[in-house]
């Protein structure tokens, strides 16, 4: 079963600097891969799948070599994000459900996010957090555990402060539905 903590960053001034830009490079990766996918609907093409802007993302991180000094799983993560709005858009309209479509990310709205998904690289202490390419963070909120590590989101708030979201797979599986019988 997955499950979730949210824990307090206290990021020194260099790993501030890499979230602000791995902030700027998600943001940026995630408005050009929807741009381009708007591009090839009004082409008449077909929409890409995220296999495609993943691959689209290795030839830009070439052509423009600040992206690379992001985490490259993130920006990866970026793209599947454009891939699973478009789905959602696409199920919403299917169902008769209200279509929200796919909006471009703002650097003045909302939580300022992105997605370590390379979890061999995060691991979790009582008070420091070790993410891919930052390195040990202090933190505060964490509490032992045995399981396995997904995933984290790191998010600054609008206030300044930094939070991680840790996805935890416990190993367990959903316990079964019981079966009501009626008479």
């Amino acid at each position: 079963m997955l499950y979730a903590i949210q824990i307090r960053l206290y990021p020194n001034t260099g790993q501030r600097e890499f979230f602000a830009k791995t902030f700027g490079c998600c943001r940026w990766v995630f408005n050009n891969a929807l741009a381009f996918c708007q591009q090839q609907y009004e082409a008449g093409a077909p929409r890409p799948s995220a296999y495609d802007l993943m691959k689209r993302m290795t030839l830009l991180k070439a052509e423009l070599p600040w992206l690379a000094e992001a985490d490259s799983q993130a920006l990866k993560y970026a793209c599947s994000c454009v891939d699973i709005a478009y789905k959602n858009f696409f199920r919403r309209v299917k169902n008769g459900e209200t279509p929200g479509f796919p909006r471009f990310k703002s650097k003045h709205r909302g939580d300022a996010t992105y997605t370590a998904t390379a979890a061999a690289s995060i691991q979790l202490t009582e008070r420091q957090l070790k993410l891919p390419k930052t390195g040990w963070v202090l933190c505060r909120g964490s509490r032992p555990f045995e399981e396995k590590i997904k995933r984290a989101t790191v998010r600054q708030t609008p206030t300044g402060k930094y939070y991680a979201t840790v996805l935890i797979d416990d190993g367990h599986d959903f316990p079964a539905q019981p079966t009501v019988l009626s008479h």
